[in-house]
């Protein structure tokens, strides 16, 4: 292939490449001059074939000449292959992210007299990262106000990203594996995993993110190089509806793996182990009767052995689960496999107790079914620590109400049916004079009455947010006339003026009201917002302790 061939093939390739691609001159007096750009190029930007032998400063606005000039001398100075990562602001106001990998061209002299430019588009990459990262933030201020629950779990727990990497983990994760956390923050959970089948148990932790899974048995690698039996619950954190990491939870099963040992050498042995143990054991012939059961019970249940032994197994698990349990009794006989569920047990003062039930059914020498081993724990705990994550993924923590995610989500479902709605936005007037003046304690009491009164002030079907600071909506369902919207409005000002004490101080309290109707084609909760708040604005101005509606 001669040369004129060798660069027409190289120019279709550069012109059918989806990456940008430049490439720039530089004269002697380090200025750069655009010699080719390909047709992405042409497409992306507004530069065309007339910016051919111009310069990149005369081509760009002074700010983005600057920029890429400065990236282009960084290549050609260095004389190495760079990739580089900006932001640019368009003539629109729009910022776009973009990666740049740049390559200098020397001559004989190892001089640089081109620098070539493959550029893409990295903006949707960039606003994932930015997006994980403030759901990783709203996790963290969740966790942090029951970290007790948390770091008290005597299970480990560690928290993994999408891709896998330890992210946290609780005291007893540090405990039983003999690793500081910051040893193993941002290494990948695989790499401490001794699994049978490792390419299988790849594929179950990618699964975990979409498919409740059983748990499964591995050893963890230990600090000290031991490997620690394990049994391995996956469970999604899920925040604003979005999978954003895994909790990876290692109950060490080292002691219940001795007693199963021991247990098939001596009966009796297992007996002493299983006296002792924390958790439930339970025993069952291939009638369902009870063989054994251990005297933790009592702990766990509030019931003696003769009073559990006194009922059917089934008669003591919630109505909604016996369908279950009963199929998954009768199925381990088939399998051969352990296998878990989360059920309520009676207890017989508490009531349902949130538990988790493993079974495995055991065989004689001869293959022989025998019977089947039960253990139960108590997870009420985990169960309302996951409950309290929930509800402040959804709730402010100073009030109680609703929080901005819940609110605009509500918004959207009107917005999606076309219904009519009112929206009030509120703030309580001169709040930095109080809050400055008295306190944040004070403060804080101003609030949160300021949200019990607005509460008082709905019906079932409405909704009282709080945006954050002083700062509250309304949202009335519709359809609302501008009338109706005035008189709740005055009601909701002439509640508020009503005597204040807060921690024994007498204050005077008003509020601000901006009134926006939503008619049935609102585009988004935004531009709802946007109205009310305008309407907010003209209140304050008009001298406060008074309402605006926003036609």
């Amino acid at each position: 292939m001669g040369v004129t061939e060798e660069l027409l093939v190289e120019r279709v390739w550069m012109d059918s490449t989806q990456e940008m691609v430049f490439i720039v001159r530089v004269d002697r007096s380090g200025n750069f001059f655009y010699e080719f750009l390909n047709q992405e190029a042409i497409n992306q930007t507004a530069l065309d074939a007339s910016a051919i032998g111009r310069s990149v400063r005369e081509v760009h606005s002074p700010e983005i000449g600057k920029r890429l000039e400065s990236h282009y001398r960084q290549a050609a100075e260095s004389a190495k292959k760079l990739k580089i990562e900006d932001a640019f602001q368009l003539s629109t106001g729009e910022v776009r992210w973009y990666q740049m990998v740049l390559t200098p061209l020397l001559n004989g002299q190892e001089e640089c007299t081109h620098v070539s430019a493959f550029i893409r588009e990295v903006t949707k990459e960039r606003k994932a990262d930015q997006d994980a990262l403030e759901m990783w933030k709203q996790i963290e201020e969740s966790r942090s106000r029951y970290s007790s629950l948390y770091e008290n779990n005597t299970d480990a727990v560690f928290t993994l990203d999408l891709k896998g990497r330890i992210l946290e983990g609780n005291q007893t994760a540090a405990n039983m594996t003999e690793f500081l956390i910051d040893e193993l923050r941002d290494k990948r959970f695989l790499d401490y995993v001794i699994a049978e089948d490792p390419e299988k148990f790849r594929d179950y932790l990618d699964q975990a993110l979409s498919t409740p899974l059983e748990d499964t048995r591995i050893r963890f690698l230990a600090n000290n190089g031991s490997q620690i039996s394990c049994l391995l619950k996956l469970v999604p954190i899920i925040v604003g509806g979005n999978r954003v990491g895994i909790y990876a939870i290692l109950k060490d099963m080292t002691e219940l793996d001795k007693m199963a040992g021991k247990f098939a050498e001596s009966e009796n042995l297992f007996q002493i182990i299983a006296e002792n143990a924390h958790d439930v054991i339970i025993l069952l012939n291939n009638s369902g009767q009870f063989m054994y059961i251990s005297p933790s019970c009592f702990n766990v249940y509030g019931a003696t052995r003769e009073e559990i032994e006194a009922e059917p197994l089934l008669s003591l698990v919630h109505p909604e689960e016996t369908e279950e349990l009963d199929r998954k009794l009768a199925e381990s006989i088939l399998t051969g496999e352990l296998w878990k569920m989360q059920l309520r047990i009676k207890h017989k003062t508490r009531g349902w107790v949130w538990s988790e039930l493993l079974g495995t059914p055991v065989f004689d020498e001869d293959g022989k079914f025998s019977h089947k081993v039960l253990l139960l724990r108590d997870i009420s705990k985990q169960k309302e620590y996951e409950s309290k994550l929930e509800f402040f993924a959804y709730h402010d923590a100073l009030t109680g109400l609703p929080n901005r995610r819940m609110l605009k989500e509500a918004m959207y479902r009107k917005i999606e049916h076309d219904e009519e709605f009112a929206v009030l936005i509120l703030d309580i007037d001169d709040f930095k004079e109080i809050n400055d003046g008295w306190g944040h304690e004070i403060g804080d009491q101003v609030i949160q009455e300021f949200a019990h009164r607005l509460s008082q002030n709905i019906g079932e079907n409405d909704l009282a947010a709080r945006l954050g600071g002083d700062e509250f909506v309304l949202l009335y369902k519709g359809p609302i006339t501008s009338a109706e919207a005035i008189q709740k409005a005055s009601i909701i000002r002439r509640s508020m003026e009503i005597s204040w004490e807060a921690l024994g101080v007498e204050l005077k309290i008003t509020t601000s009201i901006g009134i926006h109707i939503a008619s049935a084609d609102a585009s988004n909760p935004s531009d709802v917002l946007k109205k009310a708040d305008h309407a907010l604005y003209e209140a304050k101005n008009a001298g406060k302790n008074n309402f605006q509606l926003n036609r």
